[in-house]
């Protein structure tokens, strides 16, 4: 049985995560970390929990008592904070929310196939280190949600050497980030440096290095769900193109290329992405859909627990999707 802290617990992301993990057959959720609410039921901040579960925030983490600490701050201080407050055993597993530790990441794992230590943070995307996180990782990042869309959407183009034009990334976010149609980021936006690193780590030998990414990002006014879409100049045939996404998704079991173009509707309530390609004029387009809240954070911390402790990926986060009206 998996044992579960959770620091951060007032925070949407925790939210999330104990709405899946109270239904998880391996999981027994301990404590639920956040001082300033101690008492308090868990339910009277996180909304649709009355009557599954009764637990209450709790001031002091007991460590000893669980096998996996989740990290639920967005705020790097914080994660670091609690690691350096509260000693954190360096066997401890650690999930963590926040991007504190993505350079010590990049900087351990340089490469996907490589094994993790004990202690070595991972950059948190299955799609791409799943091999590590199922070879021995205990500590592994979350990404953004709207760099793990745009890192999945461009993956196979990455693994193929084809990532050889700038890239140009219209993406809609949900209004958590701002007021609809609002920008919320243009050009300098750090998950790109995120992108950047992660794709970079699949680069055949000889390929050129990542191009420059020309980014625009707004919000849609909708309170859940991220839409990308990657713009660049033709780097192969469509069908070429189609060949390599369904070759390198083939054996994932959340992220899925499909023929139409996807709606945030598809996706709402899941742990899914989907991807449709197509092109346009002589550009080759990548549009990408996922769930902010579950794929690009709650549940995705669930499917790096699950890699972790060596559970079939899909356990837990089989769930129930809620279209958009």
């Amino acid at each position: 049985m998996i044992k579960v802290g959770i620091a951060g617990g007032a925070s949407d992301a925790a939210g999330e995560v104990v709405r899946i993990l109270i239904s998880h057959p391996d999981v027994e959720l301990v404590w639920i970390h956040e001082p300033e609410l101690e008492g308090t039921p868990i339910a009277d901040i996180h909304r649709g929990l009355r009557g599954d579960t009764y637990m209450r925030f709790a001031a002091h983490p007991d460590l000893s008592s669980i096998n996996l600490l989740m990290l639920c701050y967005s705020s790097p201080e914080e994660s670091e904070r609690f690691m350096r407050r509260f000693s954190v055993p360096a066997d401890m597993r650690v999930i963590d929310f926040s991007d504190r530790f993505i350079a010590e990441a990049f900087k351990s794992h340089p490469s996907p196939d490589a094994p993790a230590h004990p202690g070595e943070w991972v950059f948190g995307l299955p799609e791409l280190y799943r091999k590590p996180l199922v070879r021995g990782a205990t500590r592994a990042i979350v990404p953004s949600p709207i760099a793990s869309a745009i890192t999945i959407g461009l993956l196979p183009l990455a693994k193929a050497g084809l990532l050889n034009a700038p890239v140009t990334v219209a993406a809609t976010v949900s209004a958590s980030e701002g007021a609809a149609g609002e920008t919320v980021a243009l050009i300098d936006h750090e998950a790109v440096d995120h992108c950047r690193l992660a794709l970079g780590s699949l680069l055949p030998e000889g390929a050129p290095e990542i191009p420059d990414f020309r980014v625009l990002i707004t919000s849609g006014g909708w309170q859940r769900g991220i839409a990308a879409t990657a713009f660049l100049a033709a780097p192969a045939a469509p069908s070429e193109i189609a060949r390599l996404y369904d070759e390198f998704f083939d054996d994932h079991n959340f992220t899925f290329v499909i023929d139409e173009l996807p709606i945030l509707a598809d996706v709402a309530g899941t742990n899914k992405t989907l991807i449709h390609l197509d092109e346009v004029s002589g550009m080759t387009t990548v549009t990408v859909v996922m769930d902010d809240s579950l794929k690009g954070s709650a549940g995705n911390a669930v499917h790096l627990m699950n890699l972790i402790f060596g559970l079939q990926e899909r356990v837990g986060l089989t769930l129930k999707a809620s279209p958009l009206a």
